[in-house]
């Protein structure tokens, strides 16, 4: 299959057990971010699990967020654009440049939720945390299988400190009371997942 690929082409995210299959020209990929929540009954057993250190700043986040009496949204569509428009801040204040920029790259994300009603193989859900009617953090997850897919995120937190950690630990939650196997962090560290959990090797391919 792989020598009928049109040259040029990069397969990302290929699993280890694939690529132990030993066929030639497979490179490493960045890495994934998955927690096994079957393991854990509540957020608390998932805290348990952590280093002390990562576990004492999670929830010291998790109780200033708290403090602030936050409300959780679940698919107000509308914060869609705030995601994106918080996303593209968060990145550019950082100096890199926000890939949906690329138009392409936001119509995937919008097509993604329009799937998932028309074809119904998988969910989709928006969340949102609004703290004193003000939107601190939006993040659009999917839900296929036993998995929970956090896919992309967008947080105030020049305003809200910690309202990033915070909405994670809600889809933690959120998937332990689903009753989900694994929350999928999907690639790229972003200079927080190794905190959260171990990266799982992924491999490339390029024609």
């Amino acid at each position: 299959v792989l020598e009928h690929i049109p040259k040029g082409t990069i397969l990302n995210s290929i699993l280890p057990f694939l690529y132990r299959s030993k066929l030639l020209g497979f490179v490493p990929d960045e890495p994934k971010y998955v927690i096994d929540v079957y393991k854990f009954r509540s957020i608390e057993e998932y805290f348990l699990a952590l280093p002390k250190r990562n576990r004492d700043k999670l929830k010291a986040d998790y109780k200033r967020i708290n403090k602030l009496s936050p409300k959780l949204i679940i698919n107000r569509w509308s914060d869609f654009g705030t995601l994106i428009k918080l996303s593209q801040q968060r990145l550019v204040s950082i100096g890199e440049i926000p890939d949906t920029y690329d138009k392409r790259r936001l119509c995937t994300f919008r097509n993604i939720i329009k799937n998932s009603g028309e074809l119904q193989e998988y969910e989709v859900k928006l969340l949102t945390i609004e703290i004193e009617g003000q939107i601190a953090a939006v993040d659009l997850i999917c839900v296929y299988n036993n998995r929970y897919y956090s896919i992309r995120g967008g947080n105030d937190i020049k305003n809200f400190p910690g309202v990033g950690n915070y909405i994670h630990l809600m889809e933690i939650e959120d998937a332990i009371k689903l009753g989900k196997e694994k929350v999928d962090f999907l690639a790229t560290d972003c200079n927080w997942k190794h905190k959260w959990t171990k990266p799982m090797a992924l491999y490339k391919y390029v024609r």
